[in-house]
């Protein structure tokens, strides 16, 4: 959070007890700017900037860099644990189902691990909800 009138620019760190394994990485998905910041691990961090007297809110979701993984949903904070109804996940898809009562479309983010680095795809769902499919061949240049 910016309790300031001034813009500023924030360097959270994953703290040591923070998270559950101290060898594993962390997909970084910021749910306000709808942004891919990275990944990290314990101890490292990510520049987010903020507005006045605004906030920001990060999911972290486990990356081994081998499989793709949800980063998030433009519909609610938690990052996709509410709306994602099913997802599967393999090597070169992430497939599933939105279930929402909102009358605006929904759109999935995913990582996949690519040689330069972690990149970015997404679908959208109509609304109401519905299945998503996000193919590795669909990549855009999204990058942290």
């Amino acid at each position: 959070c910016n309790w300031h009138d001034q813009p500023v620019t924030r360097r959270p760190i994953l703290a040591p007890d923070g998270a559950p394994d101290a060898e594993k990485a962390y997909a970084v998905f910021e749910f306000r700017t709808q942004r891919f910041l990275g990944v990290i691990q314990r101890g490292q961090g990510v520049e987010i900037d903020l507005p006045p007297h605004g906030t920001r809110v990060l999911r972290l979701a486990p990356w081994d860099g081998l499989r793709p993984v949800v980063l998030g949903t433009d519909l609610h904070v938690t990052g996709g644990a509410v709306e994602i109804d099913a997802a599967m996940i393999d090597e070169r898809s992430v497939s599933g189902v939105v279930l929402t009562p909102w009358a605006y479309p929904a759109r999935v983010f995913a990582a996949f691990p690519c040689p330069e680095g972690p990149r970015v795809a997404s679908a959208t769902v109509p609304p109401g909800g519905g299945r998503f499919s996000i193919e590795s061949g669909a990549l855009s240049g999204l990058t942290a």
